[in-house]
């Protein structure tokens, strides 16, 4: 099921990493549909992603030469995408965010990502499934790891994302893993603007419990100016499951996590991953017993009756 709304950290004021207010948009003028006369968002770009000096994944400024060239893909969401207002720019799918331009963000309209749910069984408990989470340096806060595809296919995206953000002593298993999509939508990020937002696909990868014990207990992530390593680890996994009975200690996730991780509680791979593996037992009777056994068997339906029609 798709991110409906209304976004809530969209609306994050000041845009992360700045002292840019956003112009406060009422809940209910979220929708585009809704009427919002005096409605003027402030315009931001970051200035480092515009002019000819602009790095590699960032399109121009100028949404009309995006679309007449198709930079960079051109316009892509797994939205239907609406234009309209200033320049007729890509309008964001789930509302007004009172903040027009780019924000921080490279492309106009969707921004692919790429989330990874790594859930493995605890190595000493095989009952207590956990999740890995990251700790975003930037945000201050847990999160999936992940981050933007910038061009690669989804497997490469995802085994890139992991190399850098967990170890690569988790990737060399990914080959072996079936991959069950999560979610692929919308996410409510706070880097989202009127014009360009966060879009991800999420991934969840089992572990069992004796892939568990073969991993390190310290794992090794190369993008440390992101990342704490040192904060990031398995989490009981239970507790973001069902915040509603968690012991308050769990900490919040960033963007849309928290929505994505409950999701997938109701997936059917991982239900059939909870099960535990049937236990097949041998029986040995000994060849005497079982002749007489069938012998047995033979005397009682030649004593039996026979019914007729």
């Amino acid at each position: 099921m798709p991110y409906t709304g209304p976004h809530q950290k969209a609306l994050t004021t000041p845009y992360p990493g700045t002292k840019v207010e956003r112009t406060p948009v009422p809940l209910t003028q979220i929708p585009w549909s809704a009427p919002a006369h005096q409605y003027n968002p402030t315009e931001h770009t970051n200035p480092l992603h515009m002019g000819p000096d602009r790095p590699q994944y960032a399109q121009s400024e100028i949404v009309k030469d995006v679309i007449t060239s198709q930079e960079l893909g051109g316009i892509k969401s797994f939205y239907a995408t609406q234009f309209g207002g200033r320049e007729l720019r890509p309008q964001n799918p789930i509302g007004r965010t009172g903040l027009s331009g780019r924000g921080t963000l490279g492309h106009w309209g969707g921004n692919p990502a790429v989330d990874a749910l790594l859930i493995r069984q605890n190595p000493e408990d095989a009952s207590i499934p956990e999740i890995f989470l990251i700790w975003r340096r930037a945000d201050r806060t847990l999160a999936l790891p992940g981050g933007m595809q910038e061009g690669d296919n989804l497997t490469e995206a995802l085994k890139k994302e992991v190399t850098e953000e967990v170890g690569s002593e988790i990737t060399k298993l990914l080959p072996e893993k079936s991959q069950t999509i999560v979610y692929r939508g919308y996410v409510d990020d706070p880097r989202n603007t009127d014009n360009a937002w966060m879009e991800t696909t999420a991934f969840a990868l089992f572990f069992n419990q004796e892939e568990s014990r073969r991993m390190p207990t310290k794992l090794t992530p190369t993008d440390t100016h992101e990342v704490d390593a040192a904060k990031c680890g398995w989490f009981p996994l239970n507790s973001f499951l069902n915040p509603d009975i968690s012991d308050g200690k769990r900490l919040p996730l960033f963007a849309s996590h928290a929505q994505i991780v409950q999701r997938f509680k109701n997936l059917p791979s991982y239900q059939n991953w909870l099960r535990p593996p049937l236990v097949t037992t041998t029986c040995r009777i000994g060849n005497r017993k079982i002749g007489a056994f069938l012998h047995a068997i033979k005397k009682r339906r030649l004593s039996s009756p026979i019914l007729s029609s």
